[in-house]
C-alpha cells in the first residue's frame, strides 16, 4: 500500500508541477545521463557532437519543425538523440510517444540494449514509469506516464500500428522496414497516419542508414531541406564537407595496415587530421548545417552525416581508412562486394552498386556539342598538357590532353598518323615517327588567350611494338617521352604506374617505362565521365565541339564485368576500336607520372600566375619539378572502385 501511494503521489506531484519551457537541448544538458555501457558515460554534453545540438532544437515543441530525417553513419549519436527526445516527451513536456523499428526481435533488443541501460542511469525519468509491474504500466513494449505513454511497436506488423494515436513518433532503421505491410502499403506511410490527430504539433523522427536496395531514408531525405554539416578549413577558413573524394591515406610497407589518413581541403588543399575535427566541428568557429534543398517545406528538416564526422575519441579516420582499404583489398568478389556495399551505406551514408553504369555516349556527345571551346584550342584554364598514344601497325593514335586546377581536364585534340605506303612502323627514320616528333614532342598547342602550351610528358604504348618502342626512345633521347607498357590487376589499389628498365644488351642504352594499372585507371576515366559538372569538381572531363560520334563510341567501348567461373571483374571490349579509351589512360598515367595528382590549388595558381606574365610560350617545369619533389605516396580513395 504504502509503495503504491508514493507512485500515486509522486505521480499527481508531476502534474500539477507548471510546465518547464526548455528545449529539448536544455533539458538534456542538466538532466540527461547517458549509462556506463557507453563509452562516455555521466551527464550529456551536447558539445562533445555539436551537430546533435541542432536536430534536439529542432524536436522541441518550440521549433515550428514538424518531421525530422536523419540519414546518419555508424558510430554518430543517433540513439543518444532519440532517446533524449523521449526522455523529454516524458519528463519535461508529456505526449503520447511511440518508437517503430522493424521487427519484434530487433526491438526487444533495441530496448534491453539501448533504451533499459539509459533508463537505469536517469531513475528521475524511471520513475515516472512506476516500479516494474503491469499495473503501473511498465512493461517492455509499454511505457505510462502522467499525461502520455511510450509504446515500442515492430514496423513489419500491421495490427501494431493501428487504433491509437500518438505526437511524438521515432523511427529507426527504416531501410530495414519492409516496403509494404499488410497490404495496406508503405509503412512509413502507415506510422504517419498515427499522428493525424496532433498534426499541428506533431514530431515525427525518421533514421536509418541507407540500405542498398528501394531506400526509404533516401526517399525522405530528397523531400527535406537536407542540411549537410560544413566545417571550416584550419588554413583558408573555407567551408566545406567531409567527403570520400577528399579523403585519403596511406598504409605500410606491406600494404596491409594503414598507417596514416587525412582530409584535404577541397579550396587550398591544406591537410587535416583526425584530432582537427574538434576545432573544425565546432560552430564557434564557423560550422553549421547548411540547407541543399532550398525548395523544401521548412517543417521537414533533413540532416545528412556520413560517419567521417565522428567526434575525436569515437570513430576515428584511421579506423574509417582500414575498413576501407580491407573491403578493397578482399580476393573473394563476393566478400569484397559485401564488405564495400557495408561502407558505403553505413559510412558514407550512400547505396553502391559494384558494376558501373556504363557512361551514356549521347550525354557525352551532347557535352561537347554545347561546348564553347573548338577542337584544336585550348581552354583558358588549361595549364599543362599531356599525351597518350597507342601504336598500331599502320598508324599511331594520339590524344593531346589539357589539365587544370584540380584535374579537370579535356581532350584538346587527336592524331591519326599513317605509316605512308612502303614503310613500316618499324623504320626508325620513317615517316610517322618524324612526324610523331614534330607534331607531338616538339608539339605546341594554342590556348584560347594566346598562350602556346608544349607536352610535359608523352605516353607511347610499347605493348605491340616493344623493340621498335625502345628504339625510338633511344633515338629521341627526350625527357618528357615515356614508353608504357599497360597492365592488368583486378586485385590493385593504386592508379600509380610504376616505374621499370630493360635493355637488350649491355651496350644498349637503358630503358625506362612505366607499367600502368590499366584497370584502375579506367574505373577512374568512367567515374569522372559520369560526373556531374559544378563548379570545384575534381577531375571532371569536359570535351571541345569538333569530335565525331566514333570517338565517343571508343572512349566507352569497354564494360566491367564478372566472370562467373573466376569470380572475378574484368574489362571486356563491347566493340573492335577502342584507341581512344587506351589513349585516356595514358594521358592519365602521365598526369601521375608528373606529379598532376599532388599540386594543392595554391601550386596551380602559381603555375597560372607564370603563364599569365610570361608571352608566347612559357615552361611548367620549375612548379612541377617541385611538385614531383614533394609528392605523398598515397592512395585517392574517390578514385578507386
Amino acid at each position: 500500500m504504502t509503495d503504491s501511494w508514493s507512485f500515486l503521489t509522486s505521480q499527481t506531484q508531476t502534474l500539477l508541477e507548471p510546465m518547464r519551457r526548455q528545449t529539448v537541448t536544455e533539458w538534456a544538458r542538466g538532466n540527461l545521463h547517458l549509462p556506463t555501457e557507453s563509452s562516455e558515460a555521466g551527464l550529456y554534453v551536447p558539445e562533445r557532437a555539436p551537430y546533435q545540438t541542432a536536430i534536439l532544437e529542432a524536436m522541441s515543441p518550440q521549433s515550428p519543425v514538424r518531421q525530422i530525417t536523419l540519414c546518419f553513419g555508424s558510430q554518430m549519436g543517433k540513439t543518444t538523440v532519440e532517446i533524449a527526445g523521449m526522455g523529454y516527451y516524458a519528463a519535461c513536456y508529456p505526449r503520447p510517444q511511440a518508437f517503430a523499428f522493424s521487427n519484434d526481435g530487433e526491438l526487444k533488443s533495441f530496448v534491453k540494449t539501448k533504451f533499459d541501460p539509459m533508463m537505469r542511469a536517469n531513475p528521475e525519468i524511471k520513475r515516472l514509469f512506476g516500479q516494474g509491474a503491469r499495473s503501473t504500466g511498465d512493461t517492455v513494449t509499454e511505457k505510462l506516464y502522467p499525461g502520455g505513454f511510450l509504446r515500442f511497436i515492430a514496423a513489419n506488423t500491421e495490427a501494431n500500428m493501428r487504433s491509437y494515436s500518438i505526437a511524438v513518433l521515432f523511427a529507426d532503421e527504416i531501410d530495414t522496414y519492409p516496403i509494404n505491410v499488410g497490404g495496406n502499403g508503405d509503412p512509413i506511410i502507415q506510422l504517419t497516419k498515427r499522428t493525424n490527430t496532433f498534426a499541428d504539433t506533431r514530431k515525427l523522427v525518421f533514421s536509418s542508414t541507407p540500405g542498398n536496395e528501394d531506400s526509404h531514408i533516401l526517399r525522405l531525405m530528397g523531400q527535406s531541406t537536407y542540411r549537410k554539416y560544413f566545417v571550416p578549413c584550419p588554413h583558408c577558413g573555407k567551408r566545406f564537407t567531409f567527403e570520400l573524394e577528399h579523403f585519403h591515406y596511406i598504409t605500410d610497407d606491406g600494404g596491409k595496415a594503414v598507417t596514416d589518413s587525412w582530409m584535404e581541403c577541397p579550396n587550398c588543399g591544406y591537410l587535416m587530421r583526425n584530432r582537427d575535427k574538434t576545432w573544425m566541428m565546432d560552430p564557434r568557429n564557423g560550422a553549421g548545417w547548411e540547407k541543399t534543398n532550398p525548395d523544401a517545406p521548412s517543417d521537414h528538416e533533413g540532416y545528412f552525416l556520413p560517419s567521417f564526422y565522428a567526434p575525436e575519441g569515437w570513430l576515428s579516420w584511421n579506423m574509417i581508412a582500414q575498413e576501407w582499404h580491407d573491403a578493397l583489398s578482399q580476393t573473394s568478389e563476393t566478400q569484397r562486394l559485401a564488405l564495400l556495399t557495408a561502407f558505403h551505406n553505413t559510412v558514407l551514408c550512400r547505396q553502391y552498386h559494384e558494376l558501373m553504369d556504363t557512361p551514356d555516349v549521347r550525354v557525352l556527345e551532347q557535352r561537347g556539342a554545347q561546348s564553347a571551346h573548338k577542337r584544336g584550342v585550348a581552354p583558358d584554364w588549361v595549364n599543362v598538357v599531356t599525351t597518350g598514344g597507342d601504336v598500331q601497325g599502320n598508324r599511331l593514335e594520339i590524344t593531346v590532353m589539357g589539365w587544370g586546377r584540380r584535374l579537370r581536364h579535356t581532350p584538346i585534340d587527336h592524331y591519326r598518323l599513317y605509316v605512308p605506303p612502303g614503310e613500316e612502323i618499324k623504320d626508325l627514320d620513317g615517316t610517322v615517327w618524324r612526324e610523331y616528333h614534330e607534331k607531338i614532342i616538339c608539339g605546341m598547342w594554342e590556348r584560347e588567350d594566346g598562350f602556346v602550351l608544349r607536352s610535359v610528358a608523352n605516353a607511347l604504348d610499347r605493348s605491340y611494338e616493344s623493340r621498335t618502342i625502345d628504339n625510338v626512345y633511344r633515338r629521341f633521347q627526350a625527357p618528357t617521352f615515356h614508353p608504357v607498357r599497360g597492365v592488368s590487376d583486378p586485385k590493385g589499389l593504386s592508379v600509380m604506374p610504376t616505374r621499370k628498365q630493360t635493355r637488350t644488351s649491355r651496350e644498349d642504352t637503358p630503358v625506362i617505362y612505366y607499367d600502368v594499372p590499366v584497370d584502375q585507371i579506367k574505373a577512374v576515366l568512367y567515374r569522372d565521365l559520369v560526373k556531374e559538372d559544378r563548379e570545384g569538381v575534381y577531375s571532371y572531363e569536359e570535351f571541345p565541339d569538333g569530335y565525331d560520334g566514333e570517338f565517343y563510341e571508343q572512349l566507352v567501348s569497354e564494360h566491367l564485368v564478372l566472370d562467373p567461373k573466376s569470380n572475378q571483374r574484368h574489362w571486356e571490349k563491347v566493340r573492335d576500336r577502342n584507341e581512344i579509351i587506351d589513349t585516356h589512360v595514358y594521358n592519365y598515367a602521365m598526369c601521375y607520372v608528373a606529379g598532376l595528382d599532388s599540386l594543392l590549388d595554391e601550386d596551380w595558381d602559381s603555375l597560372a600566375s607564370e603563364q599569365k606574365a610570361s608571352l608566347g610560350t612559357g615552361s611548367q617545369e620549375g612548379v612541377l619539378r617541385q611538385a614531383r619533389q614533394q609528392r605523398r605516396r598515397r592512395i585517392v580513395s574517390g578514385g578507386i572502385l
